[in-house]
C-alpha cells in the first residue's frame, strides 16, 4: 500500500518538522498493527502484509490521521498485489515505488527500458550543451543525473545489460562532445581514465554495466539491520544501524580505494613516460573538477578555460594554440608555454597564484591587513654605503645590500597569530622540465619548498620572532 496524504508540501524545512510531528501516528499504528510493515519516507506512507491487515490497517489511518494533521486520501493510494481483488484503492499489480519498482521480472524490465532511454536521451541533450558550457554539462550529468540512476541500480537488482545504451551515449556521444576533439573510444584509455574517481585521476563516469552488481551489493549491506528489522529478524535501533553504516561505508572505501588504485597502475603502466607524469598528477590536482560552477562565489569557467584544463589534465594539447610564440618567435608548444622566458608566461602563472592568494586572504581577513611585495628583512634599513677601501669588504656590503633588498609576494597581518606578520613567497615550478623529468614531483616540490625555507629564510624568521624588540 502506497498511502499518500494531501498536504501541500512546502520547503525542506518544514516538510522535516512535519515528519517529526507525524512520529506519534507512526508509533501508534506500529503498536496496533503490529504484523503490518509500515515504512513511512517524510509524508508517503506505506504498508506491507496480508490483505486484511493492510485494510484495517489504512481504515484506522483515516480514523486518526487528521488528528495529527494527516489526511490520507483513497484516490491517491495504490494496492499492489499478485491478483486483483476488489477495494477501493487504486489496483495494480506493478508500481513505482520510492524511486524503485515493484512488480514481477518483465514488468521491471520493462519499466527500465523506458527508463534508461530516457536518461539516453538527456544525455544527448547534455552533449550538445557541453559544446558551449562544457563545465554546466559535466557538472549536471556528474552531480545530478548520474545519481538517478545509481539510485536504481541500488534498489532494483540485476539490471546491468540495460544500461549499455547510457554507457555507449556517454562513450561515444557525451565524452567527445566534452573534450571536443578527435576521440577515438577504441584506442584512447581516456574512457577508462574517465570512469576513475577524481582522486584517481578520473572524471568520475563509472561504466553503468559494470557498477550495477556492486552498487546493489553496497546497498543491501548498508541497510542489513534495517532489512532485517523489517523481516521480524532483529529488533531496530538507531545507534546498531548508524553502526552499521559506519562500519560498511569504511570497508567499502578501503576496498574502493583498492581496487581505483589498481586500474589507475594498470592505465598508467601503458602510458608513455611523460604522459604518465601527467595523469597520476591528476590525483592531485581535481579538485576544480568537483566544484559547483557559481558566478557568485567566482567558480565559473568558459568553455576555453574549461576544456583546455580537461585537455592538459590528460596530457592532451588543445587545438586552438597559436603556431609561433609571440615572445621569441619560436614554434610554440604547451611544453614551449611552460619554458620560455621572454613571452612573460611564466611570470603570469607566478602573478596569478600571487593575486589570488591576496584576495583570498582580503576577504576572510580585511584588506588592510593584506600587502603585496613586502621586504622579509623589514628590521635592517636599507643603506647606501660607500665603496669600502678594505679589500675583503665589497662582498660583505653588496651581500647586505641584496638582502635587504630581498622581497616576498604577500605579507598578511594575523594570520597564525595575532600582531604577526606572515609573509608568504611563491615559487612556479616546471614539474617536467629536463632536470626534473627523473625524479617524483612530490620531491622536487619539496626541495624547492626546502630551498625557499630553510636556505634562505628560516634563520632571518626565527631570529625576528625570539627577538623582543622586533
Amino acid at each position: 500500500l502506497y498511502s499518500k496524504e494531501g498536504v501541500t508540501q512546502g520547503d525542506p524545512i518544514s516538510m522535516f518538522i512535519y515528519g517529526l510531528a507525524l512520529l506519534p501516528l507512526i508509533r501508534q499504528l506500529k503498536a496496533e498493527f503490529p504484523t503490518v510493515q509500515q515504512p513511512w519516507y517524510a509524508d508517503d506512507a506505506g504498508a506491507g502484509g496480508k490483505f486484511d491487515a493492510i485494510r484495517r490497517h489504512f481504515v484506522r489511518l483515516k480514523e486518526i490521521g487528521p488528528n495529527f494533521g494527516y489526511f490520507p486520501e483513497s484516490l491517491k493510494s495504490i494496492l499492489i498485489v499478485p491478483q486483483y481483488n476488489y477495494i477501493e484503492f487504486t489496483v495494480k499489480i506493478c508500481s513505482q515505488y520510492l524511486g524503485g519498482f515493484i512488480g514481477d521480472d518483465i514488468d521491471s524490465q520493462q519499466w527500465i527500458r523506458d527508463t534508461t532511454r530516457d536518461w539516453e536521451a538527456a544525455i544527448t541533450d547534455l552533449a550538445s550543451v557541453s559544446l558551449k558550457y562544457p563545465q554546466s554539462a559535466y557538472s549536471g550529468l556528474q552531480k545530478s543525473l548520474q545519481q538517478e540512476w545509481q539510485f536504481v541500480q541500488r534498489v532494483v537488482k540485476d539490471v546491468g545489460e540495460e544500461f549499455e545504451g547510457i554507457e555507449r551515449a556517454l562513450a561515444c556521444t557525451f565524452l567527445p562532445a566534452l573534450f571536443n576533439d578527435n576521440y577515438d573510444v577504441a584506442a584512447d584509455p581516456c574512457r577508462q581514465l574517465a570512469s576513475l574517481p577524481v582522486k584517481h585521476a578520473g572524471l568520475a563516469f563509472p561504466d553503468p554495466t559494470e557498477s550495477t552488481e556492486a552498487n546493489y551489493d553496497a546497498s543491501i549491506l548498508v541497510c542489513s539491520h534495517l532489512l532485517a528489522a523489517f523481516r521480524g529478524v532483529d529488533e531496530f535501533r538507531t545507534a546498531d544501524h548508524l553502526a552499521v553504516i559506519r562500519e560498511v561505508k569504511t570497508e567499502l572505501r578501503q576496498r574502493n580505494l583498492e581496487k581505483n588504485d589498481s586500474e589507475l597502475a594498470s592505465l598508467a603502466s601503458k602510458l608513455s613516460c611523460d604522459d604518465r607524469r601527467t595523469i597520476l598528477r591528476g590525483k592531485e590536482t581535481g579538485q576544480w573538477l568537483s566544484v559547483l560552477p557559481s558566478t557568485v562565489n567566482g567558480t565559473e569557467l568558459s568553455a576555453q578555460e574549461f576544456r583546455d584544463a580537461l585537455l592538459l589534465r590528460y596530457a592532451r594539447s588543445p587545438a586552438d594554440l597559436p603556431s609561433h610564440c609571440d615572445g621569441c618567435g619560436q614554434v610554440f608548444s604547451v611544453r614551449h608555454a611552460l619554458e620560455c622566458k621572454k613571452g612573460g608566461l611564466v611570470i603570469c602563472r607566478h602573478n596569478e597564484i600571487r593575486d589570488e592568494l591576496v584576495d583570498l586572504a582580503s576577504k576572510a581577513l580585511i584588506p588592510s591587513a593584506v600587502r603585496d611585495k613586502p621586504r622579509i628583512h623589514s628590521s635592517h634599513a636599507a643603506t647606501e654605503e660607500k665603496e669600502p677601501t678594505d679589500p675583503s669588504q665589497p662582498a660583505v656590503a653588496r651581500q647586505r645590500k641584496n638582502r635587504n633588498e630581498d622581497r616576498g609576494d604577500v605579507l598578511i597581518r594575523g594570520l597564525w597569530a595575532r600582531g604577526t606578520d606572515c609573509i608568504i613567497d611563491v615559487r612556479i615550478t616546471d614539474l617536467d622540465a629536463k632536470s626534473n623529468r627523473s625524479r617524483d614531483p612530490m620531491k622536487v616540490l619539496a626541495a624547492h619548498e626546502r630551498e625557499k625555507k630553510k636556505k634562505k629564510y628560516l634563520e632571518p624568521c626565527l631570529r625576528l620572532s625570539s627577538s623582543p624588540m622586533e
